[in-house]
This record gives C-alpha cells, structure tokens and sequence, in this order.
C-alpha cells in the first residue's frame, strides 16, 4: 500500500512501524534457541524502542533465549546487555562484559 491520495503520509508510517512490531513478536512466539537482531528499534522514538527492547529482553530471559544484537545505542546495551563487542572501521576494538 502507498502513501497517496486515501493514506495521509504520517498515518502510512503508522502503519509501517506497527508492521515491525507485529514482526519482533511473531518472531519472539515462535521461541528460538536464539534471537539475531539487526537494530530492531531503528526508525522508532526512544520511549518505543525501550519498551520494545525491555520486552524482547524479558521474553528472552524468561525462555531462556541467547540474544545477539546489532545496535547504534551505547547506553540501551549498557542498560540491557551482559557482553558487548565493538566494531569500528571494521576491526574489533572492544570485547567485554558490560559494566553496570
């Protein structure tokens, strides 16, 4: 469906971000070993990305699932994350357990 004429633009990204959460949990039901995640939050205001984050978190810990995260947010890893490796220039400058 396009943004045109019946959809206004702002009610189109509604939309299309309520698909990326329809998506996160239909993965999250389905209960894998482990959770491969490449920025699942990207494109969503903070407070939403937080929420989404705490809750992909807790469903894990709660399942008992490994999570392995890509994410541009320093402080949302420090917050969520027991181990963080850093890539920069496309060599690995920091491998270590979070400090909290």
């Amino acid at each position: 469906m396009k943004a045109s004429g019946f959809m206004p633009e702002a009610l189109f990204a509604f939309f299309a971000n309520q698909d990326r959460h329809i998506r996160i949990a239909r993965i999250l039901l389905l209960r894998p070993p482990a959770l491969l995640l490449d920025e699942p939050t990207s494109s969503l205001d903070e407070g939403t990305a937080e929420r989404i984050l705490e809750r992909i978190v807790r469903s894990a810990s709660r399942s008992g699932q490994s999570i392995v995260m890509i994410g541009h947010s320093p402080a949302a890893i420090r917050r969520l994350g027991d181990y963080r490796v850093t890539i920069e220039a496309g060599k690995v400058t920091e491998d270590a357990e979070v400090r909290r």
